[in-house]
């Protein structure tokens, strides 16, 4: 029985191969090309199989397939050097990595898309659950809802038995380039707050994640049934500054603009990935921080079994020190 993993070596991948490989799971991973050697020779050292390849290329694809009784699907690009590029990887890509999965009889097929097809909420009262009608904003977005409608389309037909999770940003230890940018940011200069900082978010810590991941593949869910996951509860985004700050010692320090200041950043940013293949994770930053983007996880929790246990300043305060060294 060979679990197969797509996405690893990247963060949420190989927070996954970990846990499954600390269960004596036998796992296979479809490494990226474009992922360096080391990269690969540590899933390898972790006890990983891993079979170079591209999610784009079919044969590749099917290769990784052979012998798979689950199948989990977290490979996609996040931030677009070229828009086509991306749509292909996340749309297309996903077709191919479920068309072969159903070829190769998989059991559990688990589809990481992201809340992002949901936009962003109406108010602060409203959270998004599973029966509101998608509203995707962005490229991203778009492309993910895109391979849910491809994975949902093969469970239907009961050819593919899946689950698909919308999980909010992740944060905690193996954090990347925006969690950076934020510990630096707030080490080094006052934090722009639109408006009154109350804006919600739904964030997920790395561990929460893998856990919905394997509730996801161990339940009776089979029609590619959709999960938000977030933590317990969404945080403010002056809640999450405050505990960077914490973690790094620092005080926080902050300057409180209008909130249309942040649209004309998203704006912005927009047109540069779009007229220029240009993602500005700064640009990002300001976008979202100026909108409520959270959501209910009661679903997860009546129909998975999830119950996500772990804190916002404990997932902070271990990133820091993962990038410290301490």
């Amino acid at each position: 029985m060979t679990t197969v993993v797509t996405g690893a070596p990247g963060w949420l991948g190989s927070s996954l191969v970990r846990r499954l490989l600390a269960e004596d799971r036998a796992v296979r991973c479809l490494v990226f090309r474009g992922h360096d050697a080391a990269a690969e020779h540590t899933l390898q050292a972790m006890g990983a199989q891993t079979l170079r390849g591209d999610i784009l290329d079919r044969a590749a694809v099917q290769a990784v397939m052979q012998g798979a009784t689950s199948v989990f699907h977290l490979a996609g690009e996040l931030h677009p050097t070229d828009a086509g590029h991306m749509d292909r990887v996340n749309s297309e890509g996903t077709e191919i990595v479920a068309q072969a999965a159903a070829a190769a009889s998989v059991e559990r097929f688990v589809y990481v898309s992201s809340i992002t097809v949901h936009g962003y909420n109406r108010s602060r009262s409203a959270p998004f659950d599973e029966r509101d009608e998608p509203a995707p904003l962005s490229v991203y977005a778009r492309s993910k809802l895109a391979g849910e409608v491809t994975v949902r389309r093969l469970a239907e037909a009961g050819r593919l038995p899946s689950v698909v999770l919308r999980p909010g940003p992740f944060y905690g230890p193996g954090a990347g380039q925006g969690m950076g940018l934020l510990i630096e940011l707030i080490r080094r200069a006052p934090m722009v707050i639109f408006g009154d900082g109350g804006q919600l978010r739904s964030l997920v810590h790395i561990d929460n994640a893998v856990d919905a991941l394997l509730l996801a593949e161990a339940s009776g869910c089979s029609r590619a049934e959709p999960f938000l996951i977030g933590d317990a509860r969404p945080y403010t985004v002056l809640e999450l500054l405050e505990a960077v700050a914490t973690a790094v010692d620092k005080p926080l320090r902050t300057v409180r603009v209008p909130e249309l200041l942040s649209r004309i950043g998203e704006r912005a940013a927009r047109i540069l990935e779009s007229s220029a293949s240009y993602h500005s994770s700064l640009g990002s930053m300001v976008g979202e921080f100026g909108h409520n983007a959270f959501c209910s996880v009661d679903r997860a929790r009546r129909e998975l079994g999830y119950n996500p246990g772990r804190s916002l300043l404990e997932g902070i305060r271990a990133t820091v020190a993962e990038r410290e060294g301490s």
